[in-house]
């Protein structure tokens, strides 16, 4: 399986003092998009657009824009992980 960066927008549960169930924004928890896939939809719209045809266009001829948008993905999260 690849690296896939763990959830894009990662969201915890946490009680308050009243003891409501409260989301908050640090840590990891509840899934969701991964950051792979996250990545791989802003360069699906990316690819999309350079090709100025319409997206229904796009998809009837089949052209493999998807597989095109992880490679794209992989390669930013293996760049990422350079740090």
């Amino acid at each position: 399986m690849k690296p896939d960066g763990g959830p894009a927008f990662p969201q915890t549960m946490m009680i308050d003092q009243q003891g409501h169930l409260t989301s908050g924004w640090d840590g990891w928890g509840l899934g969701g998009a991964t950051l792979r896939d996250y990545f791989a939809a802003k360069a699906m719209q990316s690819l999309i657009t350079m090709m100025a045809r319409p997206a229904a266009e796009v998809a009837e001829q089949r052209i493999p824009l998807a597989e095109d948008a992880y490679l794209i993905a992989d390669a930013m999260l293996r760049e990422r992980g350079r740090e």
